[in-house]
């Protein structure tokens, strides 16, 4: 059973579901002196917990009575120094045949002195379980995580690191611990960019430039050097007002050759105009807000030519109806190539509201387009498939 958003009574469930082997949730915050007493879950042998504020002793009411239990993965936000205690896993993990695990420290950790790992190397974590124990920390803002190695969560960095970040870890040899699950990086002045964080991304796969003036400074000088980006098959650049290097921009894009979906501003596609891009399949085209060095930001005629023979082997086009496109001349030259084109309305509209609304009427009116499937769904996005 898989339960998410959903606040449930544990002992409840267990009434209900005695032969339930599986569970995967998030529980609502458990107080120590809360006791868990009825409906034991004795059937269980996979349990998957996220849970705020968890201390110790509830975990060890929790896990008491799961007497069949062999498989748990804990992710626990705001925890405090008492998770931090091998030596009492110990005593409940030794039916467990494997355990993972996330961390996340209460704000008032922060200020005290970072935890140590000694009571993790015992024979029972480093020989028995061969489980190992990774404990990252931030030197400015004293943000901290301890958890199981290999780093089993696609999140990473944490938006509260702040600076360099020390890492300690209980496996043997290199203490430098690659986060290969972590497909995903976000660039703005916010998250680190340290270069010993980022080289233990080796597996990015999405890349999103959030907006700033100073964004693509950062990600051409601090970001770029230190991960691979060739590997990179999905760009999602938020709006950008800041004057950027056409040359660069275009170098940047050019050396992404497993890019498959792109989403940007039209300002920003125009750059891309002179070149051809045939390895992308999915195109998602943002609204432009105008600048004092950009004062035309729609497609002419022209420019449309110019946007289908540079994106010439996309399959997905999508758009919101406010973007600056000549609708009709869009669909008019789609090439075949494209199988679907999906235009985004605004949500809480009607028909009568919007006039713009794209129908299927109005297609068929103002453009030669007749062997298609019209699609409208409940949040107005149309979807148009040939």
């Amino acid at each position: 059973m898989t339960l998410l958003y959903i606040p449930i009574d544990l002992e409840q469930l267990y009434s209900i579901a005695p032969a339930l082997r599986t569970l995967h949730t998030k529980v609502k915050v458990c107080h120590p002196a809360h006791n868990f007493h009825s409906n034991s879950p004795e059937n269980l042998k996979r349990l998957s917990l996220q849970i705020y504020h968890l201390y110790f002793s509830t975990i060890e009411q929790l896990l008491r009575p799961m007497t069949r239990l062999a498989h748990l993965i804990i992710i626990a936000n705001n925890v405090y120094y008492d998770m931090c205690d091998g030596a009492a896993w110990e005593r409940i993990l030794s039916k467990i045949i494997s355990f993972k695990f996330l961390f996340y420290f209460h704000k008032s950790t922060w200020t005290e002195e970072p935890i140590k790992l000694d009571s993790f190397r015992s024979l029972f974590w480093l020989e028995k379980k061969q489980w190992y124990v990774g404990y990252d920390r931030c030197t400015v803002s004293g943000f901290s995580l301890l958890y199981s190695i290999p780093y089993f969560m696609n999140t990473y960095p944490w938006h509260i690191m702040k600076g360099t970040i020390d890492t300690k870890s209980t496996r043997p040899g290199p203490q430098v611990l690659l986060l290969n699950n972590i497909n995903h990086f976000t660039v703005n002045e916010q998250l680190p960019t340290d270069y010993k964080c980022l080289n233990r991304l080796i597996n990015l796969q999405n890349l999103v430039i959030s907006e700033s003036g100073k964004v693509f400074h950062i990600l051409f000088h601090n970001v770029v050097p230190h991960i691979d980006i060739s590997r990179i098959t999905t760009l999602f650049i938020v709006e950008s007002r800041s004057k950027i290097d056409i040359n660069s921009f275009v170098r940047f894009v050019s050396s992404m050759p497993h890019l498959r979906s792109l989403t940007a501003s039209i300002i920003l596609l125009k750059l891309l105009f002179f070149s051809h891009w045939p390895n992308i399949r999915r195109l998602e085209i943002f609204a432009s807000t105008p600048v004092a060095t950009t004062t035309k930001i729609s497609l002419n005629s022209n420019e449309t030519d110019a946007f289908y023979r540079s994106f010439s082997h996309i399959e997905n086009l999508i758009f919101r109806h406010d973007v600056d496109l000549n609708m009709s001349k869009l669909l008019n030259k789609i090439p075949t190539s494209i199988s679907n084109v999906v235009v985004l309305h605004p949500r809480n509209v009607t028909l009568a509201e919007f006039p713009d609304f794209i129908t299927r009427d109005w297609v068929e009116q103002n453009t030669c387009l007749r062997n298609f499937v019209y699609s409208c769904n409940q949040i107005n996005v149309v979807s148009l498939w040939f």
